[in-house]
């Protein structure tokens, strides 16, 4: 399970760390009382339904044209709320073709209520 947050002692800098015992939650005051129930509700329907999510990705191998899937399941516990993922697809300006920084592939980040819509982060291309 990953989780982002904001090392104390960078604090101005808000830099993205893997959760340790010297760092400092962001994601604890993000929501606000109707974000918390609603949360907090399903929270509770999931787990007394012992639900899981199931995400597949599919795609085309551009080189070889062999079709790629990958699957995984998340039980309760491995569930992040009030985050999502660093952006990590990027266009390259000179040659115009989009780049995967796979170093943040995993990487995540916290969703504040004072975007543009809770809960949903806007694509970057």
């Amino acid at each position: 399970m990953l989780c982002l947050c904001t090392n104390a002692d960078n604090a101005n800098n808000k830099e993205n760390v893997p959760c340790g015992s010297n760092e400092t939650d962001i994601g604890a005051d993000i929501e606000s009382g109707r974000q918390k129930e609603e949360r907090e509700m399903v929270q509770s329907f999931m787990m007394d339904r012992h639900m899981e999510v199931i995400a597949v990705v599919e795609g085309v191998d551009s080189a070889t044209g062999g079709n790629v899937q990958s699957r995984h399941s998340y039980v309760f516990d491995e569930i992040q709320w009030n985050r999502t993922f660093v952006p990590c697809v990027y266009e390259d300006v000179e040659q115009g073709i989009p780049v995967i920084d796979f170093s943040v592939f995993h990487k995540l980040q916290p969703v504040y209520n004072d975007s543009a819509f809770p809960g949903v982060v806007a694509s970057m291309i």
